[in-house]
């Protein structure tokens, strides 16, 4: 039998690492367990277990560390530099604190945005089926989707577990009115399939998953609308209630009760019918040809989503004959982050904001970081005496280097204490910026986020100084011969630089973001949104809307009222049945459908460049249309007043062209539109007069009263709707300001404090010089210049990759500014104005000193 050897590589660890004292005897006994085990594995284990404290060597020398009195020792150092030099202390202080104070901030903002629709159970599996439509030019994603489709993706797909449709809520107008008894509340309803509730995780308190939507008679409740309407000591299964919206009623049996939709659910609803509820009051929906429904699937635990995809076009195709689109499944809840489309595919929304904003946060910090780097390299000059004396009494590298990075880790400490106190106090003005509703809810995950944040910025702001002060030699120090080395220097400068670059670039954005805000909110839209509110028809006014409507243009500062379906705010019917004598029978072009009443294109000041719009002295209108100038544009139409043209095989004459004006937000081209009559429509438009609005929207409110007493009163004024449209460019002007504004600040106070230890140690220097005649003005330019040049390069350095990021946001925007040189002109020269104010607090005031006292100081 062949003798085995033990390991060598184990065999010298453990000579290296144990004292000198133990190392015969246990080596024996290792030795002697190895040849009766024969087993180098076991030998290597063995010894890796005798790394322990108690039989490892001290590396320092021959006396056994004292941890604590180190600690203690350091502790006490700390806190004795931190008293003796507190300008320093301060702004790495201030600047740290400021930093950290942004980047939990933002933590908070990206964590909610992250979590948007994570909380169902199969949110791994559940996918949402979108249609790609090819139209001229480009394919345009939306989310509706035949009504049919999911329970033929259910029934005849191989790989979909589970399928469900939808009519989310505010689909063909808001939600209607429940009424049970005396009580009548207005509600948020949505129609689903029976599967809904095994689809999406909304816990039901009442009621089975696969039975409440199992009849068209059946209704689900919320808990608080289950509550509001019998009491909580009543059970709510088999209640009757009364369900009214657009003047039609009907009875409801309660079958299930779901718990409260949580803030983070894109699905907003407290009540849900039936889909054939919806199904049954507009048939037509039920045809492939048709799409309102949005339609939702589970797959297989080992189903791929792109295979999945496949196959659902190649089955469409079977059953919907002719269709010539395609359909795309996108997980569900990365839609909310990944919600716009180019082409088809799914490209950043808001996770390019989540992105944006994470980056700046770690801008911040590292800048603030940057301080403390900068500062405690500088004034190196105080502690070499220390350090000197340290070392030649035999003080190692390792212990001076861990000396350091423990100043910066209880700094850190200090500053991540006071940041999180802010934290607290900003964060309701924090939530009204970001229109959310943030707390600061300490968890394991937060704990664990504060340490790693901790330990990074230890890392971060501590390493290069502790490197640095520790790497003196002691000979050196002690001979009074150590001066900075050039490439200290530059060390020092480029941190500078990238301080400023940074700083450069968040004021040259914050400038392009803000104009591009102010350039939609006052751009020429087609209309004037200004001075009208709108809200719905509910209850009686749903079933006369015509004397409602006469009402009220009879109340004093009420200019002009009509009936509308729509919003102009993106919500909008899509089709492409129109035909024309002359079009080509290949082309499929979509057009904006808008169901509009008497005098709607008159309250909303749009301009007719041809024709006539609705009026009802020329009776029925419902036979007549109206378009845009890029419907009559795209169809090739001349002379159109009076041609003939069908809409869903109808035949339509037109009356009117309509100026181009804005269906939605100014991210997407004007689109090709035609309105059409109708005389019950959802909403009341109300254009009021500037003056004495109060009492005009009380009187309002008191005719709306008349035909709805147990109603509340809700309007919107449709300027702030507006501005609601782009809420996502709103936050991130607003954040991009407020933290711009603090990089400013921890830049400025980092070059505050460089600028005055600099004038420290040149105080001779200007004392002598004052004394030869050298003005203040000289003085102030001789300490300033160094500073400047590094500010010139970093803005030299930030204005192109500016330009870059910021012409990638705005190009988002089919109508935009124009991005010239001049906003990175402004950034440059504010950014100038901001360090020469910083420096020249400080320069002033040490140039203008009595040079006896300078030179006495010395």
């Amino acid at each position: 039998m062949n003798r085995v050897n033990p390991p060598k590589y184990p065999l010298r660890f453990f000579r290296w690492f144990c004292h000198p004292d133990y190392v015969e005897d246990i080596e024996g006994d290792l030795l002697e367990r190895f040849e009766k085990r024969q087993s180098r594995l076991f030998f290597t284990l063995d010894v890796l277990r005798l790394f322990r404290p108690g039989i490892i060597k001290d590396f320092e020398g021959s006396q056994k560390l004292n941890y604590y009195g180190m600690l203690k020792y350091n502790l006490k150092v700390a806190l004795r530099g931190f008293f003796r030099f507190k300008a320093s202390f301060l702004i790495n202080l201030i600047g740290l604190s400021s930093g950290l104070l942004c980047v939990f901030l933002i933590y908070l903002w990206v964590n909610s945005e992250m979590t948007i629709d994570k909380f169902h159970a199969n949110d791994e599996r559940l996918y949402q089926v979108k249609q790609n439509i090819n139209i001229i030019n480009k394919v345009e994603t939306i989310d509706a989707a035949p009504a049919l489709l999911s329970k033929v993706l259910k029934e005849e797909l191989p790989g979909v577990e589970n399928a469900t449709a939808i009519i989310p809520h505010g689909t063909y107008g808001t939600g209607g009115i429940v009424q049970f008894e005396d009580k009548r509340l207005k509600v948020m309803d949505q129609f689903a399939t029976e599967t809904f509730f095994e689809v999406f995780s909304f816990p039901l308190k009442k009621g089975l998953p696969h039975q409440v939507l199992a009849d068209k008679q059946n209704v689900v409740l919320s808990e608080d609308l289950a509550i509001k309407l019998f009491g909580k000591e009543v059970d709510p299964i088999g209640k009757q209630i009364v369900w009214e919206k657009r003047g039609k009623t009907k009875t409801y049996f309660v079958s299930g009760v779901f718990e409260n939709v949580p803030a983070n659910s894109t699905l907003q609803f407290n009540l849900v019918f039936s889909l054939e509820n919806f199904l049954d009051r507009y048939p037509h929906i039920r045809d492939w040809g048709n799409s309102d429904p949005r339609t939702f699937i589970v797959l297989d635990e080992n189903a791929d989503a792109a295979v999945i995809n496949n196959k659902i076009n190649k089955l469409i195709k079977q059953k919907w004959e002719g269709y010539r689109h395609s359909f795309l499944v996108q997980k569900f809840s990365e839609i909310y982050l990944y919600g716009t489309y180019e082409n088809g595919l799914p490209q950043k929304g808001r996770m390019q904001y989540v992105e944006i904003f994470s980056i700046i946060a770690a801008f911040i910090l590292l800048i603030a970081c940057i301080n403390f780097m900068n500062l405690s390299t500088a004034r190196a000059s105080r502690r070499l005496k220390e350090i000197g004396v340290k070392k030649s009494m035999g003080v190692s590298r390792f212990s001076i280097g861990i000396q350091f990075v423990f100043e910066a880790f209880l700094l850190s400490l200090f500053s991540l204490i006071v940041a999180l106190t802010v934290v607290q106090f900003f964060l309701p003005v924090f939530n009204r910026i970001v229109d959310k509703n943030l707390t600061l809810h300490v968890d394991l995950q937060f704990l664990s986020v504060c340490g790693i944040v901790l330990l990074a910025v230890t890392l971060l702001a501590g390493s290069y100084p502790a490197l640095y002060l520790s790497g003196f030699k002691p000979i050196q120090i002690l001979k009074g011969k150590m001066t900075n080395s050039l490439s200290d220097l530059w060390i020092r400068k480029g941190l500078v630089i990238f301080q400023f670059c940074a700083t450069s670039l968040l004021i040259s954005s914050v400038l392009v973001i803000t104009s591009q805000i102010d350039y939609i909110m006052n751009k020429n839209l087609g209309y004037d949104k200004e001075q009208v509110i709108y809200f719905n028809t509910d209850g009686n006014i749903d079933e006369n809307s015509s004397t409602f409507i006469h009402e009220l243009k009879k109340i004093p500062g009420v200019e002009n009222a009509a009936l509308f379906g729509h919003d102009l705010l993106g919500d909008k019917g899509m089709t492409t049945g129109l035909s024309w004598e002359g079009k080509d029978p290949e082309a499929k072009i979509r057009f904006a459908n808008l169901e509009i009443g008497y005098d709607l294109i008159e309250t909303f000041g749009m301009e007719m460049v041809q024709g006539r719009s609705y009026s009802n002295a020329f009776g029925d209108e419902s036979a007549k249309i109206i378009l845009n100038e890029k419907a009559i544009e795209v169809m090739g139409l001349e002379d159109p007043i009076g041609k003939t043209i069908k809409i869903w095989r109808r035949d339509r004459e037109i009356i009117g062209v309509v100026k181009n004006f804005h269906l939605e937000s100014l991210h997407d081209e004007i689109l090709p539109c035609f309105m059409q009559y109708y005389p019950e429509l959802s909403s009341v438009i109300i254009r009021i007069h500037p003056q004495n609005q109060l009492e005009t929207i009380a009187q309002i409110e008191e005719l709306y009263l008349q035909f709805n007493p147990e109603l509340g009163f809700n309007f919107r004024f449709f300027d702030q709707e507006y501005e609601a449209l782009y809420k996502s460019e709103m936050q991130m002007s607003n954040l991009s300001q407020s933290f711009a504004i603090i990089a400013i600040i921890i830049s400025c106070l980092g070059l505050f404090g460089l600028v005055t230890f600099t004038a420290e140690k040149r105080q001779k220097e200007i004392g002598i010089r004052k004394v030869l005649g050298a003005s203040v003005r000289q003085l102030m330019v001789l300490l300033s210049a160094d500073f400047m040049k590094l500010i010139f390069i970093s803005i030299l350095i930030s204005a192109p990759v500016s330009y870059f990021l910021v012409r990638s946001w705005i190009s988002s925007f089919v109508y935009r500014i124009d991005l010239n040189i001049s906003y990175f002109l402004a950034a440059g020269l504010l950014s100038i104005a901001i360090a020469l104010l910083t420096i020249s607090t400080q320069t002033i005031k040490t140039a203008a000193a009595n040079p006896v006292d300078s030179l006495k100081d010395q």
